[in-house]
């Protein structure tokens, strides 16, 4: 099989390699460019080849030695899985790569895309919370996510806390479009079929996912839990910066920062400008 990997295949084949994180992934597909070598090509590389030229790690190119056949195996599987449920997953070299995300400082180097494409061309806002935000905030950012929605806004929502499933909940239950960044694999989230609903508290309104109205996103590799993410987040209301810019079709995402004092609502603070730093995701493969 490894004499005739498609684009598709490769990037999924790179994805399943253990320890090639996100730098290393774009090295090898920017040294595979410069070089213009196929995947065959490659994998018939002398480990020293690989090693100093596209800095694959130890465990790699462990794996690309001992494992090979297995991996390749993996592969065709799951290409023929993720095609078959709707799946599509693309580098930063596509001409597809959402723009507004080339505008991070380190943009992930693949994407797994389940559900409507089209969202990440209109408006977007994520609102993001302290994970110590009280009842009262939590009430605030529900107000507040209906509010953006009802004037176009497309959440982007996750999973992992309350803070950040309220935007979700509100979005389900008004059957809203939605962007859900995930924080483990599709196929962890969604289930083998990629059809059940990954917010258990969702499922009072919807049994399961609808591809046609949201879309799930996962980046490869992740950003490293939401411990990063938290950290980023200022406690006190009074630091978050209040600068407005107004939305506009094209520009990249608006991150809408709506934190919390322990004790206090939320309340809308400002636009930042830009994408978020950290995409609250976590997982390093569609089947983890």
């Amino acid at each position: 099989m490894a004499s005739a990997l498609t684009d598709r295949q490769w990037l999924l084949f790179l994805s399943v390699l253990p320890d090639v994180g996100r730098k290393t992934l774009r090295h090898v597909l920017e040294r595979q460019q410069v070089r213009r070598e196929t995947p065959a090509e490659i994998l018939s590389l002398p480990d020293e080849v690989l090693r100093d030229e596209y800095r694959l790690p130890p465990r790699a190119l462990r794996a690309l030695r001992e494992e090979r056949a297995a991996r390749l195996e993996e592969v065709a599987r799951l290409d023929a899985h993720l095609t078959r449920c709707g799946v599509r997953w693309l580098s930063f070299q596509d001409a597809a790569y959402p723009t507004a995300l080339e505008a991070m400082p380190e943009p992930p180097a693949m994407l797994f895309l389940y559900g409507n494409h089209a969202l990440l061309d209109g408006l977007t806002v994520a609102l993001l919370g302290s994970h110590t935000i009280s009842a009262e905030g939590l009430q605030e950012l529900e107000r507040l996510a209906e509010s953006l929605m009802a004037q176009g806004l497309t959440p982007i929502v996750s999973a992992t806390q309350p803070a950040y499933q309220c935007a979700l909940l509100c979005a389900v239950r008004t059957s809203a479009p939605y962007i859900l960044a995930l924080d483990r694999g599709l196929l962890r989230a969604f289930g083998d079929d990629l059809r059940k609903e990954p917010l258990k508290q969702a499922r009072i309104w919807q049994a399961e996912f609808d591809p046609a109205r949201a879309l799930a996103d996962q980046p490869v590799p992740p950003p490293r839990r939401l411990a990063r993410l938290k950290r980023q987040v200022p406690r006190r209301a009074d630091r978050l910066p209040r600068r407005r810019s107004d939305c506009r079709r094209g520009a990249p995402r608006r991150l809408h920062r709506a934190t919390v004092p322990r004790t206090a609502p939320a309340r809308a603070h400002g636009l930042c400008d830009g994408p978020s730093d950290q995409t609250p995701c976590q997982g390093n493969r569609p089947d983890t």
